[in-house]
């Protein structure tokens, strides 16, 4: 899969999200690590499908980096101002 590398939550997952939606790269500590360093560049993951709590996830992975992206960050909104949705 290709997608853009989100963040890392401490316990050897990275999120990773393409058009489709997200997933998580359980990796070594040393990929983690890796992986985090590159937040907001798209790579491409190459791993076996798994499944854990439910939830899909890949792990032995290798990857490569695809293209360096910038990360934006959010942009703070007072909910207030907006009209209520029906």
């Amino acid at each position: 899969m290709q997608g853009t590398v989100l963040g890392f939550n401490n316990y050897r997952q990275i999120s990773v999200a393409d058009a489709s939606g997200a997933i998580t790269i359980y990796g070594t500590e040393a990929q983690t690590n890796e992986l985090n360093a590159l937040v907001g560049k798209v790579v491409e993951i190459i791993g076996t499908r798994d499944l854990y709590n439910g939830l899909y996830q890949l792990k032995n992975v290798t990857y490569k980096v695809i293209e360096n992206g910038v990360v934006t960050a959010p942009v703070a909104a007072d909910l207030r101002s907006y009209a209520k949705w029906d």
